[in-house]
């Protein structure tokens, strides 16, 4: 037995009648006839031209493809995945007239679509052969209709119903999205990444040396020099004897240079705990830039500012040692002095080829790779930035690793809190990317006396730390 279906407008507007349907959710028949009514096809082509532009799209959709379809009793046969034949029937109009002056019509306002449909429906039925007919609507007011008329009528499954269209400000926007998906899509993707950073860093602490313990260094220093009485000597000179007169002025420029040693070695010893920190490396670390976009990142611009009580250190270069200036030699015979003012006025007054050569000689400007990044720290003692330039930071190659150290601004036994800030940007940058890594650094204490020793002797000043031990 054929199952007759006669389906209003909003099927086809609603459902994929071309697609694969699962019959069996509205009947267990294998063989189904789908009828198309004249008014059906009226609707379809009022909706075609109809203020809703998605509707008016579907329905142009829908009467494009029954506009193929054989018109009168010829039927166009579809197969579902389940097996079941569905017969498509456009029916020739006028095929049935609807009777306005039928008893069983009149309750019915057929100026309406959706009840002149059902009417059609209604005299169709009464057709010999189409007594089965059974209207298919998802709409309540056209299966109300055909209850009221004894027509036999069944809902269409949800499961028909296409997914809802998104209206037109929801379409926009995924127009806007889809635009700026292919604009990220050439855009560069930078990421930034410390490396798995420690956020908590050492650093020397070198206490400084008490007033007393100096005053103690500077006895034994005297006393190894050999200079421990010539600071305070007195020396006589006769001015009628011209040989003593110059002993005495020898003896004399000695004992100035004693003094002023002595005061040097004192000064270096009050501040030798900055002189040590100084000479320290700083603590090192690591960071690397990466380009996994589709472009490459024009006029890049990449600044690293440490925020806190620390600054950037020369990571590269060895700082350098402090060392004691040696003592001053002890005055030889007056002839000996005598030979060596006469050389060094000799050495003074004598010319070399460095005489005529230009202090500065010209740098030729190298051209710089597009490729690659250009460095540059604050033009201070103790920077707090780097930043560095790029013409072109290229995409789908390894990524940039730079190290870089930092110290401290000043010796303190007190742990030091602040943070590094990495910020990028290219001209084909949406926005900056900004990136915060909090880090602590705490003070590691060493032996300040130790090392003021080991830098005596190496002036050949032999000096142990009970030398300079305090008397109980």
């Amino acid at each position: 037995m054929t199952a007759i279906f006669l389906a209003d407008t909003n099927f086809f507007l609603q459902c994929d009648w071309q697609g694969h349907l699962d019959w069996s959710l509205v009947t267990e028949e294998a063989d189904v006839r789908l009828a198309v009514s004249k008014e059906v096809r009226r609707e379809l082509d009022y909706h075609k031209s109809g203020g809703n532009q998605r509707r008016a799209r579907r329905a142009r959709a829908v009467a494009s493809e029954l506009g193929k379809l054989p018109l009168g009793d010829e039927e166009t046969l579809r197969l579902t995945p389940e097996g079941v034949k569905v017969h498509v029937w456009l029916m020739r109009a006028p095929w049935v007239e609807i009777d306005d002056e039928a008893s069983h019509l009149k309750r019915l306002d057929l100026k309406r679509t959706d009840e002149r449909i059902a009417a059609e429906a209604y005299e169709i039925s009464r057709l010999p052969n189409w007594t089965h007919l059974v209207m298919l609507s998802h709409d309540m007011i056209p299966l109300e209709i055909a209850a009221s008329l004894g027509l036999r009528h069944q809902r269409v499954p949800d499961a028909w119903l296409l997914p809802p269209e998104p209206d037109e400000t929801a379409q926009e926007l995924r127009r806007l999205q889809q635009r700026l998906t292919q604009l990220e899509g050439r855009a560069p993707a930078l990421t930034v990444d410390m490396g798995g950073l420690d956020p908590v860093c050492t650093f020397a602490y070198f206490p400084a040396l008490s007033s007393d313990l100096i005053d103690r260094l500077m006895v034994v220093v005297a006393e190894r020099a050999g200079v421990s009485g010539w600071a305070n000597r007195i020396i006589h000179s006769s001015s009628d004897n011209s040989l003593a007169a110059t002993i005495g002025s020898v003896q004399r420029r000695y004992q100035t240079e004693v003094v002023e040693w002595l005061n040097g070695v004192r000064e270096d010893l009050t501040h030798i705990h900055v002189h040590l920190m100084a000479e320290t490396p700083g603590h090192a670390l690591g960071w690397s830039l990466a380009n996994t976009g589709e472009a490459g990142a024009h006029h890049l611009i990449v600044s690293l500012a440490l925020h806190g009580a620390f600054h950037l250190a020369d990571d590269e270069d060895e700082p350098p040692l402090f060392f004691f200036e040696e003592p001053p030699e002890l005055p030889g015979s007056f002839l000996t002095q005598l030979q060596s003012t006469r050389r060094a006025k000799r050495r003074a007054g004598s010319l070399s080829i460095d005489t005529f050569l230009p202090r500065f000689m010209p740098t030729p400007a190298m051209a710089q790779h597009r490729h690659k990044i250009y460095w540059a720290d604050d033009d201070v003692e103790k920077p707090k930035v780097t930043t560095g330039t790029c013409e072109d930071f290229r995409h789908g190659v390894d990524p940039l690793i730079r190290s870089f150290a930092i110290k401290p601004d000043m010796s303190t036994d007190q742990t030091i809190a602040g943070a590094i800030k990495v910020t990028v940007s290219a001209d084909n940058l949406t926005s900056a990317i900004t990136r915060t890594f909090p880090i602590r650094l705490v003070p590691s204490h060493y032996d300040t006396l130790a090392e003021v020793l080991v830098r005596l002797k190496t002036i050949g000043l032999e000096v142990i730390a009970s030398d300079v031990a305090e008397q109980r």
